[in-house]
């Protein structure tokens, strides 16, 4: 069975499997890591994320391949070293060669800001709350899960939305914003939103997450960012880039 290949997810059980496959019939064993949540956990209380760490470590090290569409930071921040050939970046490579380039004004725009995610505060629900306290007049709209939302005169929810029509609707917003905080589901992922606002053609405020910022060195001068959690410096940037754009 050694042309055998086993694809595996990063959680423990999966691993085991493909590492036993491995052991006992010399299968090729594959582990892929493209969303960190997983491992979140690890936040909870310090032994416990040794505990984690240390099996995430003895079963990644016996894998053949270890495929990432996250930041490799993450990879450090458990103690992890590829071995040589082991480790294969993939950063949403089904969006590359996008026309990401382009600003479509060819729309009348109807609001200064526009988000699609859930409404939660990991998602930066409260943190654009507050930035949009400190810039009154400003409008922002929200598409996504909003069931716990608050009353906000200066945020209208859209609510779930196929595909093309939130999409046509982001059109109509000056900025578009990707608000994450620096949790451990969310510092070291590449937030799909980023790729579809690039195509969507806007300008684009994200936080300073480390996935936010190599995405934004890779599209120089279309991703601006502030500091993950910082609802005053959100709204200096928020009006930098309303100011370009007026």
């Amino acid at each position: 069975m050694g042309d055998v290949k086993v694809f595996t997810g990063f959680d423990f059980p999966c691993m085991y499997v493909g590492w036993r496959f491995k052991k006992k019939y010399g299968c090729h064993w594959t582990v892929f890591l493209w969303d960190p949540p997983g491992l979140s956990h690890r936040d909870g209380f310090s032994p416990l994320r040794w505990v984690i760490d240390a099996v995430f470590r003895f079963f990644v090290r016996r894998c053949d391949k270890l495929i990432l569409n996250i930041h490799p930071g993450l990879l450090d921040e458990i103690g992890y070293k590829p071995q040589d050939g082991q480790l294969e970046l993939r950063m949403q490579d089904a969006f590359e060669g996008g026309d990401f380039n382009c600003d479509k004004d060819d729309v009348a725009v109807e609001w200064d800001f526009g988000v699609l995610s859930n409404w939660s505060k990991a998602k930066g629900s409260d943190l654009v709350e507050r930035a949009l306290s400190s810039l009154p007049g400003r409008r922002c709209l929200w598409i996504g899960e909003s069931h716990d939302k608050r009353q906000n005169g200066q945020i209208d929810f859209a609510g779930h939305l196929p595909q093309e029509e939130a999409f046509a609707m982001l059109r109509k917003c000056r900025v578009l914003v990707v608000p994450y905080l620096s949790t451990r589901a969310l510092k070291w992922n590449y937030p799909l939103k980023l790729f579809e606002y690039l195509s969507i053609g806007r300008p684009i405020l994200a936080s300073d997450n480390p996935g936010n910022v190599a995405v934004a060195k890779r599209y120089e001068g279309r991703i601006a960012l502030f500091k993950s959690g910082d609802a005053d410096d959100m709204a200096s940037k928020a009006l930098d880039l309303l100011g370009s754009k007026s």
